[in-house]
């Protein structure tokens, strides 16, 4: 049996779990997420009022094809970069992310710990097809 590549899952639209890096190096991130963690259970996912977005960082100097992974509440205008896409798949996901035929969709995002340590962000993403605008 032939296993999948990590590239044929995410153009394929299965579902792919990521751990985001970074989140404990950026400042400020750690405190949102233990505020967040303190009103609902962990390793579950987030309340609806919050959504997370990827975007593209193509002048990072470290990685041309990195992705910053960015949480929001609903009602508020300020965005949190909590991290990054790890390297090892930023480029798969970005080729994609590029493509015109499809798009990544953030299914869900759980937070991991119990909010007495470091909080980790994992999401889940698969890639849909755009629709056409006639």
């Amino acid at each position: 049996m032939e296993t999948m590549s990590t590239k044929d899952k995410i153009k394929t639209g299965l579902t792919y779990n990521i751990r985001v890096t970074g989140s404990t190096f950026r400042e400020g991130v750690q405190d949102m997420l233990k505020a967040i963690v303190s009103n609902i259970n962990t390793g579950r996912v987030l309340r609806e009022d919050f959504y997370t977005v990827l975007e593209r960082e193509k002048d990072n100097e470290y990685d041309p094809n990195a992705i910053k992974v960015i949480l929001g509440k609903y009602g508020s205008s300020k965005t949190y970069h909590i991290g990054y896409i790890p390297a090892f798949i930023a480029k798969d996901v970005a080729e994609v992310m590029e493509s015109k035929e499809r798009c990544i969709e953030v299914v869900d995002t759980l937070l991991l710990g119990d909010g007495t340590t470091n909080i980790g962000v994992e999401i889940r993403i698969r890639a849909v097809e755009t629709k056409d605008e006639e």
